[in-house]
């Protein structure tokens, strides 16, 4: 069997071959740590440190100084809500039902140690209401967080008017961009968050590194503590290389935007579309406005999904987000939308990338078909 097909882009990217090569020069410079700016190492390192930042920066139409690096999303969201809410006296955090884990997780935790928690549902197509994000803000409300793109349907939320709302009443407005960075623009000055999470794997860079954009003026309490890197904000050592990789990653995704949205968006209703002629019971989680180019979630009443899957080993695609992966019970998102756990458990989420192909779409396509006459077979 030939390599299969990649249709989830949603959950991690292919390292870009000019990625890799940054990366790797960096590592051929030497012992390089950012923060020993005392000698000629260090010096290099800080410097392509402060590069990558901007570069970073570019993407979201941030300063430079408003970016701080991470390990990767999941901390750049747990230190978004912890560090914004324990620099509040407020006691409220809002936020929706359709968040990544590692956002919920951390708004549960803050609920247990004595802050009041409101998750707000969606509609049919998973989107958040922004007037009703509105009207759950109230004198002890210190943070709204409402993802920019959801994990497994690609429905991109109505931030920019979520976050008006929230600075009208003098509340903090953190987003989680991670999946929709290098899909779509994203520019923080319109938007109007206080605080935006990002992953470099994403976006073809390198897994291990994330950032935070913290809004200048913003209070947030530190979530690392230890030495006085970045600021003093976020302790420990950044790690240059794969800063250096991030950092091209989002200079290269800001470049080619337009084209790439185009392109995704293409190869997505190609492989919707091919897939529908050969599936009349295909359904499919559509929104025809609000999506993100590129993806696409489908099921088959009365088709498991991993069933499905497993009988079309030509394609790599997923059931779920993958931080999902191994928990017994059905997608929280796709139950937010008012799916039974029968279909939620029957959903597959589809994803193309930068490199993929029209061939590999109609391939892609061929196979599912196939394999589900399988499954329906017996």
């Amino acid at each position: 069997m030939k390599t299969p097909i990649y249709l989830d882009h949603m959950s991690t990217t292919p390292v870009d071959g000019r990625v890799r090569a940054a990366m790797d020069a960096v590592y051929d410079l030497g012992p390089a740590n950012p923060h020993a700016a005392t000698h000629h190492y260090g010096w290099k390192a800080s410097e392509i440190l402060d590069k990558a930042r901007r570069q970073v920066a570019g993407l979201i139409g941030a300063s430079a100084p408003e970016v701080l690096f991470t390990s990767g999303a999941t901390e750049a969201n747990n230190w978004a809500l912890t560090g914004a809410m324990r620099a509040s006296r407020k006691r409220r955090i809002v936020t929706s039902a359709i968040e990544h884990p590692c956002v919920l997780e951390t708004a549960r935790g803050l609920e247990r140690e004595g802050r009041e928690l409101v998750i707000l549902p969606v509609d049919g197509e998973g989107l958040v209401d922004a007037g009703a994000v509105a009207d759950a803000i109230d004198d002890d409300t210190g943070l709204v967080s409402v993802m920019l793109a959801n994990n497994e349907t690609g429905t991109i939320e109505p931030v920019a008017e979520i976050a008006q709302a929230c600075r009208a009443r003098g509340v903090l407005c953190h987003t989680d961009a991670v999946q929709a960075a290098c899909r779509i623009p994203i520019d923080v000055e319109a938007l109007g968050v206080d605080l935006l999470s990002l992953s470099a794997h994403k976006m073809y860079g390198p897994m291990g590194i994330g950032a935070l954009y913290v809004r200048s003026g913003t209070e947030i309490e530190p979530l690392l503590r230890g030495g006085s890197q970045q600021g003093g904000l976020r302790a420990g050592t950044v790690p240059t290389p794969l800063a250096a990789g991030f950092g091209l990653a989002a200079e290269i995704a800001g470049a080619d935007l337009i084209n790439a949205m185009s392109c995704l968006a293409d190869l997505a209703d190609l492989l919707y579309e091919s897939l529908r002629k050969g599936v009349p019971g295909l359904v499919a989680i559509h929104p025809d406005i609000r999506r993100l180019p590129g993806c696409l979630n489908v099921r088959v009443p009365g088709v498991v999904a991993e069933d499905w899957l497993l009988a079309a080993p030509e394609i790599a695609a997923s059931t779920g987000a993958a931080c999902a992966s191994g928990v017994s019970g059905p997608s929280h998102v796709l139950r937010a939308l008012g799916l039974s756990a029968e279909e939620a458990a029957g959903s597959i989420r589809l994803s193309v990338g930068r490199a993929t192909t029209r061939q590999d779409v109609e391939f892609a396509a061929e196979r599912l078909i196939e394999g589900l006459a399988k499954v329906e077979a017996g």
